[in-house]
Formats: structure tokens, C-alpha cells, sequence
């Protein structure tokens, strides 16, 4: 697992989570299973309630989420990959969702040095 700073990329993704309130987290996971578990293994040092499941063969985001829809309920939840790092501002992004009353809310991102058309503008999709 990459780190950063000396901390796994992944345990900052859990930790930034944490620090939003989102304290009840389920990671699915197939590739490096192992190691994640055995790095996250005891879920208390982290302060949330982590849940692991195993994929036996790796289903990519939309799948992972058909998979856990009966764990969400009917509350709010937020999908992410957290072994990935962009500079957005969650703490932003769960309170214009939750200002906004909105059913869902997706927010997407330009690569690094991305040029958008001069002729288009963003949309925002809340």
C-alpha cells in the first residue's frame, strides 16, 4: 500500500471519513485484501466502525455499491474510493448535499493540467 507522510494513503482516506462524521464505514476490497486487513485489522485505533467484504472477483465502484445497497439504508451516504487522493473539500460538498435536500449528489473532477473547451461550462449535477 502507497503511503504518504509515513501514513497509508488508505488510513487517510478512513481518517478524513472519520474526521466528517461518517463513523460507520464499509470497505469492500478484493485486490491486496490481505494486506488492508492486516494494516486496518484493528478497526478501534481508527475510531470508526469498519466493515470488511471480500469480493471474489472485483466489481468496480457501481458494482461494489449494487452489492451493499441493503446495508445503507435509507440515510445518507457517501461513495468514494479512498485509496485515491484529490484536493476536494468534502466537508463542502456533504453540506451543500444536505443543504440542497437533493436525492443524490456527484461530483467529478479534471485530471491534473485538464483543459475544459471554452465553450462549455461545468455542470453541476446536485
Amino acid at each position: 500500500m502507497i503511503s504518504i507522510g509515513g501514513r497509508p494513503v488508505l488510513e487517510q482516506g478512513i481518517c478524513l471519513l472519520r474526521d466528517l462524521g461518517f463513523m460507520d464505514l464499509i470497505l469492500t476490497m478484493s485486490h491486496m485484501a490481505d494486506q488492508m486487513m492486516n494494516c486496518f485489522g484493528n478497526r478501534e485505533r481508527l475510531g470508526v466502525r469498519l466493515e470488511y467484504v471480500l469480493e471474489r472477483q472485483p466489481l468496480g465502484t457501481a458494482g461494489a455499491l449494487f452489492e451493499q445497497r441493503d446495508r445503507l439504508g435509507n440515510g445518507p451516504f457517501l461513495l468514494m474510493n479512498v485509496d485515491s487522493i484529490f484536493g476536494i473539500n468534502y466537508s463542502r460538498l456533504t453540506a451543500f448535499h444536505r443543504e440542497q435536500k437533493s436525492l443524490s449528489c456527484c461530483l467529478s473532477t479534471r485530471s491534473p493540467g485538464g483543459q475544459q473547451p471554452p465553450d462549455r461550462q461545468p455542470i453541476r449535477l446536485c
